[in-house]
C-alpha cells in the first residue's frame, strides 16, 4: 500500500498498520492520511482491495521471508536504550507473567505459514467486522491577511481516514556539503565548503549500529525566496533514491533489515542517520554510502517531497500539532527579516510555487 499509494499515485502522505498488544481481543487499524480530500474513494477501495487479496490470495514465500525478518530486526533495533528494555520487558512480564514470552512470540513468527496468514484475513478481515471513520479538518478562517509566508499555515483542507477491523565495528566516514548561504549584506547564491562533524564511538556490547553525519548547513543558509531548500535538498538525499536505486528499491533492500536511513534539517545544521543491526551493516552501509554520494534527484521524487512539505506547513503543523505551531509562531515574531525567521520546512507561498525545474 506505500508503494503503491504514497511513492507511485501520491494519494497518500502516510499509512501504517497494527495492532497493540492485550490480554483480551483488540482491534486491528490501518490509518492514512490524505493528500487531498477528492482521493478517499480510491484510497478506502485499495485497502478493501488489499484486504480481500490477503484472504483469497497465500502470500509469496520471499515476501513471507522478508517480513519475518523485519519484524525481527525491528524489535532488536526497538532495544536502543535501557528504558525501552525496560519498558518491553514490562510489557511482556504484565501480559504473561514471564520474561521467556518474548522468545515464544518470535518462535511463533517463524512457525506462522502463507496458509495461515490467508485463513486469518480471511476470518477477521471480512467487510461484516469493519468501521471506518473519517476526520475532516474545517477550512481555517480568519487571522492576518498577507501572511501565509510568516505564519506556519494558511486556509487549507485535510482529510484523515481510519480503517478498523478486529485481528488477532569503527566506520571511517570523510565528507563536506556544498551549500547556499547569504548574508544581510551580500543576496548573491554562493558556494562554500562546510566540513562535516565526525564522531565514532564504538560500544563492542551492542548490536546496534547508529550513524550520524553532521553537516553545517542549514534553514538559515536557505536563499531568499526558496525558503525551504535545505531541507528539501536533505530529504531528496535521504528519501529520493540513488542513481542505481530508486527510493521504491531501496526500501525493499531496507525492509528485511529494519534498517532506517534519515535526515533532520535544523537552522545550522543538517544530520543524516543510518540505523542497522550489526548483522546487517555491511550490506547496509553500501547503501548509506550511496545515498549521500550518488543522488538520484528524480523529478517525481522531488515533486512528492515538496507535496509533502507543503502538506507539513500547511495542514499538520497548523492543524495538529498545537505545540510546535505555537513555538514557531514565536520564533518567527522573535527572529522577523532574520535567516532563521521562516519554519524549516519553509513557507507555503513557496512551497506551492516551486517547480521541476527548481531542483536544487
Amino acid at each position: 500500500l506505500y508503494r503503491k499509494l504514497v511513492l507511485a499515485e501520491r494519494k497518500v502522505e502516510m499509512i501504517q498498520a497494527g495492532a497493540a498488544f492485550r490480554r483480551d481481543p483488540t482491534l486491528m487499524s490501518i490509518l492514512a492520511r490524505l493528500i487531498s480530500e477528492n482521493h478517499f474513494d480510491a484510497v478506502r477501495d485499495e485497502i478493501y482491495r488489499t484486504l480481500d487479496d490477503a484472504a483469497k490470495n497465500p502470500i509469496e514465500p520471499d515476501r513471507l521471508a522478508a517480513i519475518k525478518s523485519h519484524i525481527r530486526y525491528a524489535f532488536a533495533m526497538g532495544m536502543n536504550t535501557p528504558d525501552r528494555v525496560a519498558n518491553t520487558l514490562g510489557e511482556f512480564l504484565q501480559l504473561t507473567g514471564n520474561p521467556d514470552s518474548v522468545n515464544q512470540m518470535y518462535e511463533t513468527y517463524d512457525a506462522v505459514t502463507a496458509e495461515d496468514i490467508q485463513r486469518v484475513a480471511a476470518k477477521y478481515f471480512a467487510a461484516t467486522n469493519r468501521t471506518v471513520i473519517t476526520l475532516r479538518q474545517e477550512k481555517a478562517g480568519g487571522g492576518a491577511k498577507n501572511r501565509e509566508d510568516q505564519l506556519p499555515g494558511t486556509e487549507a483542507q485535510a482529510a484523515t481516514v481510519t480503517v478498523i477491523s478486529p485481528s488477532e565495528r569503527a566506520i571511517e566516514i570523510e565528507g563536506s556539503a556544498a551549500c547556499e548561504s547569504r548574508t544581510d549584506d551580500d543576496t548573491e547564491i554562493r558556494s562554500s565548503n562546510a566540513p562535516a562533524s565526525e564522531t565514532i564511538l564504538l560500544n563492542a556490547n551492542s548490536p546496534l549500529v547508529a550513524i550520524r553525519i553532521l553537516f553545517n548547513a542549514g534553514s538559515k543558509d536557505d536563499p531568499a525566496g526558496k525558503e525551504g531548500l535545505a531541507a528539501l535538498t536533505a530529504r531528496m538525499l535521504a528519501e529520493g533514491g540513488t542513481k542505481r536505486y530508486s527510493y521504491d528499491e531501496i526500501l525493499e533492500r531496507l525492509y528485511p533489515m529494519a534498517a532506517e536511513v534519515g535526515t533532520h534539517c535544523d537552522k545550522e545544521v543538517t544530520v543524516f542517520t543510518g540505523d542497522v543491526h550489526r548483522d546487517k551493516l555491511a550490506e547496509f552501509y553500501d547503501l548509506f554510502v550511496e545515498t549521500l554520494h550518488a543522488p538520484r534527484f528524480d523529478p517525481d521524487d522531488f515533486e512528492r517531497l515538496r507535496e509533502e512539505q507543503l502538506n507539513y506547513v500547511s495542514k499538520i503543523l497548523r492543524g495538529n500539532n498545537d505545540e510546535a505551531l505555537g513555538k514557531w509562531t514565536l520564533q518567527l515574531a522573535l527572529y522577523s527579516e532574520h535567516p532563521y525567521g521562516h519554519v524549516d520546512a519553509g513557507t507555503v507561498s513557496v512551497n506551492a510555487a516551486s517547480k521541476v525545474a527548481t531542483l536544487p
